[in-house]
């Protein structure tokens, strides 16, 4: 019996709209950088009248980025009008509303005109630009270019070097998908997913806190649990970037300097992790994850139904498509267009009925992956080729929680016992990055001091019975 059709997120997501083109000016039909001197010598409004292509092609991708995540929240509140009575529905919608809220947030905060800088409106902005361009990018699948979006938004409320370092992940991950085989791109987004997970667990370790059991307070931890402080996880994106650089030789890696990064924290606790971290990232431990992401896609098609079958001599549920309707057809040509897997390395016959195909399972496509990765990685033109995963064993669950023990304790070790190597001591010597919010505020004060001040000239009052701040200058 046939089971009612998986209502997924690409049924949800919008589709692309046209992008006006992004200004330019220069050579080669691309804005010049803007150079420290110039920027310098320039008032905020004169810098705006100077680089206003600079300033308005920042000002278009966001707003093209804005109406992408908004055309999401129409369609997964028209699906939730639809089917008022499913809950998972209402909460994506609630989800979706919230991250449009954190994106406007973020656009008046720290993303007003005089907030911005040289190098947002130079490296930034270019990459703003490719997201911009690739949320609009039909060979790029829908839910991938929404789950990209949605994560860039999560990473809006760090500092100015973490927005810029998430901006550059954001369009990276949709870059490598149009780069060469899909396929690929797929490979090479989660392998990158997966050394941050790997390093962002291993820099929650090292700020773990100590558990102690009632009747040895003070003595040996019994373990520890996750730091919950404001400060540790708003900076963890600058201590994983300093793992990466640690590990930019052995994992292949770009390495981008970072002010918030510690540079003795980036040489010791980077020792460790490169002792642990590059043994999990194994070819198919990443195969793995192309793996979910694939059968995520097949099933969030709504094309597949759940039926009782036998493969390959072994009866059960399988996920299953008829292949003499239009649906197979269908399937099969996006399959190929968006995610560039033909359909023999997802499906099986089943052993009677040659009318239909059998999704395969977690495990035979991820040993299919493996296969097929270890081809591309021969290959000298390939875009994988020599990325430097040359084991191709699972990573079982207890190999992490063993990397990560044998991690915490030189890493903690080397935090507590060496001051100059902490992140938090060498970060709190650094200015408070400034906001519009704070800008706002402080030219309010600078209008009611000014008023003070004439109330002050005004009055027969002495200064002294006066209370008057000084005024900004």
């Amino acid at each position: 019996m046939n089971s009612s059709p998986v209502v997924s997120q690409s049924q949800i997501i919008p589709e692309p709209g046209t992008h006006a083109e992004n200004p330019v000016s220069g050579k080669n039909g691309k804005l010049q950088p803007i150079h420290t001197q110039d920027w310098n010598s320039l008032s905020s409004s004169q810098r705006q009248t100077q680089f206003k292509d600079h300033y308005k092609a920042v000002q278009t991708s966001w707003k093209g980025i804005e109406a992408f995540l908004e055309k999401s929240v129409d369609q997964a509140a028209q699906a939730s009008s639809a089917d008022p009575a499913n809950p998972g529905l209402k909460n994506l919608l609630t989800s979706r509303k919230k991250a449009l809220q954190q994106l406007k947030n973020y656009l008046f905060d720290k993303a007003a005109p005089r907030m911005l800088d040289p190098m947002y409106l130079n490296q930034t902005r270019e990459h703003l630009q490719d997201i911009h361009q690739q949320l609009g990018n039909d060979n790029i699948d829908l839910e991938s270019r929404l789950g990209a979006a949605l994560e860039l938004v999560q990473g809006l409320d760090v500092c100015k070097e973490g927005v810029a370092l998430n901006i550059l992940a954001c369009a990276k991950n949709l870059n490598m998908r149009t780069q060469g085989h899909p396929l690929t791109g797929l490979y090479q987004s989660a392998r990158d997913e997966l050394i941050n997970q790997h390093l962002l667990g291993a820099v929650r370790a090292s700020h773990a806190k100590p558990i102690f059991s009632k009747e040895n307070e003070g003595g040996q931890p019994i373990g520890y649990k996750e730091s919950k402080e404001p400060l540790h996880k708003s900076m963890e994106i600058h201590d994983v970037q300093a793992l990466r650089n640690a590990l930019s030789k052995e994992l292949g890696l770009q390495y981008l300097p970072d002010r918030y990064i510690n540079p003795n924290y980036e040489k010791a606790i980077g020792a460790i992790a490169k002792s642990q971290i590059p043994q999990l990232v194994t070819t198919h431990a990443v195969a793995s994850r192309v793996a979910d992401e694939l059968l995520n896609w097949m099933r969030g098609t709504g094309l597949l139904s759940e039926q009782v079958l036998s493969v390959d001599g072994s009866t059960g549920k399988h996920w299953v498509v008829d292949i003499s309707g239009n649906q197979y057809k269908d399937l099969t040509t996006s399959l190929q267009n968006e995610m560039g897997a033909d359909a023999t390395l997802l499906f099986d016959s089943p052993d009677e009925d040659f009318t239909k195909l059998a999704l395969v399972s977690h495990e035979t496509l991820t040993s299919r992956l493996v296969e097929w990765i270890g081809n591309e990685q021969d290959k000298p033109g390939s875009a994988v080729h020599g990325l430097g995963e040359t084991f191709h064993q699972p990573v079982t669950a207890e190999q992490i929680k063993q990397a990560m023990d044998q991690f915490l304790e030189p890493a903690k070790y080397q935090l507590e016992n060496h001051t100059h190597i902490n992140p938090d001591v060498f970060r709190a010597a650094l200015p408070e990055p400034v906001t519009n919010r704070l800008m706002a505020h402080l030219f309010n004060d600078a209008i009611d001091d000014k008023k003070k001040k004439k109330e002050h000239e005004d009055s027969t009052h002495t200064q002294n019975a006066l209370h008057i701040r000084r005024p900004l200058r």
